[in-house]
């Protein structure tokens, strides 16, 4: 499967490789890649891929220092892979590391993109919190007849029979 060519949150002019002679490899395909992976990622929190005209100019820079960092990574190990025998290309691995612990930090709201659709990942009519929450309409929960049978103090006094199993 080819990287896309459309939309690309970087340009193969941007990559963070020095001097480094990489023409024999398809550069293109790497900037392609690395826009795809941010999608991949970025998806569970934000609609992909992102109309980049909606964007405001931070949320656009960041997209993009996210893709030149994974894209450079991911080229230069690549690059570097046959003469290392034990371990990865340490400048590559750390722009992907950083990459990553960007995305990360977009995914769980650290980094907030103004400008980008967000997708709700919950039901209409459910909101989270930190407590544990029973979302089960079932009649029949064992879930619910667990909380029953145990939380509630007056059943707790001394022995604890499952609910139902005589009567009170």
């Amino acid at each position: 499967m080819a990287a896309r060519t459309d939309d690309l949150y970087s340009d193969a002019t941007d990559l963070l490789t020095g001097a480094l002679n990489l023409t024999k490899l398809d550069i293109p395909r790497f900037v392609g890649g690395a826009s795809d992976y941010i999608d991949s990622r970025v998806g569970m929190r934000y609609e992909t891929p992102f109309d980049l005209g909606a964007l405001n100019n931070s949320s656009i820079l960041i997209l993009k220092q996210i893709a030149n960092a994974y894209a450079s990574g991911t080229l230069l190990m690549s690059a570097f892979s046959p003469i290392e025998d034990k371990k990865l290309n340490q400048y590559g691995q750390k722009l992907v590391d950083y990459a990553e612990a960007q995305l990360l930090k977009i995914i769980d709201g650290e980094i907030l993109l103004p400008g980008a659709t967000p997708i709700n990942p919950y039901p209409p009519g459910f909101t989270p919190n930190a407590a544990v929450n029973i979302y089960n309409v079932d009649p029949t929960s064992r879930v619910e007849d667990f909380y029953d049978t145990f939380q509630q103090p007056y059943r707790c006094a001394g022995v604890v029979y499952p609910h139902g199993l005589f009567p009170e």
